[in-house]
């Protein structure tokens, strides 16, 4: 039985080397499949980026180019006098009076003046327009 004992130590060496050189070479294939996966994904996100890169690129160019055209259109209708352009104001001497205004023309307004409402929205306003609807209005049990 003395003589086994060396096969056996042989065989379990060989087993556990072979057991090692497969772990190794599993885990040296795992990593360069997992390389080429991320390498994989990476190539595709560059490439969706680029693409989504040139879709805004030409979106871009398109709005420059139709900026120029506005500018340039502009430059013209500046350059052209208008229709009903009045002449050369003569400076009022101190003392004299204004000249009254046409009564149908009327004067520009400030921007602000646009968005005022034509009556303020006060408790009775908000009573005819009720009348106006069929909405009820209902009152607390304490007022």
């Amino acid at each position: 039985m003395r003589y086994l004992r060396p096969t056996m130590w042989f065989t379990i060496f060989c087993c556990v080397s072979t057991g090692l050189v497969t772990f190794c070479f599993l885990n040296r294939v795992n990593k360069r499949t997992v390389d080429l996966a991320v390498h994989a994904a990476v190539h595709e996100v560059k490439k969706e980026l680029h693409e989504r890169h040139v879709t805004v690129m030409a979106q871009v160019t398109a709005k420059e180019r139709e900026l120029t055209k506005l500018r340039e259109r502009l430059k013209l209708h500046e350059a052209v006098p208008a229709p009903n352009a009045p002449g050369p104001r003569r400076a009022l001497k101190v003392g004299t009076p204004v000249p009254p205004e046409k009564p149908g023309k009327k004067k520009p307004k400030e921007g602000y003046e646009l968005f005022e409402m034509s009556r303020p929205f006060t408790e009775t306003a908000y009573n005819e327009m009720l009348r106006a609807t069929d909405v009820v209005k209902i009152e607390p049990a304490g007022l």
